[in-house]
């Protein structure tokens, strides 16, 4: 921990700052920054924090990212549903967390 999801670098780009454990490609124009979002450990739960993307994540149905009042949210036990990037964005995830 953390796991950080992200796009997969293009030739001559720089490597995120951040370790990304799993990366997809994408094209323009992106829905995925190369350091997008990462799960963590919280206090009390995982957490999924948006690390500084440009078009920000949907967690739950909450719009969370640096242009957003919060960049992390607390995962619920059960099904999360993660949206990566704009509304339309085909980077759609579930996340299920057992107790």
């Amino acid at each position: 921990m953390p796991f950080g999801i992200g796009r997969k670098p293009l030739r001559g780009e720089q490597s995120p700052r951040v370790e990304i454990a799993l990366m997809f490609s994408d094209s323009k124009p992106y829905n995925l920054s190369r350091s997008h979002f990462a799960i963590e450990r919280g206090h009390n739960a995982l957490m999924l924090r948006d690390v500084g993307s440009q078009l920000g994540t949907v967690v739950n149905g909450l719009r969370i990212g640096i242009d957003e009042p919060m960049n992390a949210v607390p995962l619920h036990i059960g099904e999360n549903e993660i949206i990566a990037g704009a509304a339309d964005s085909p980077f759609r995830f579930v996340l299920e967390i057992t107790s």
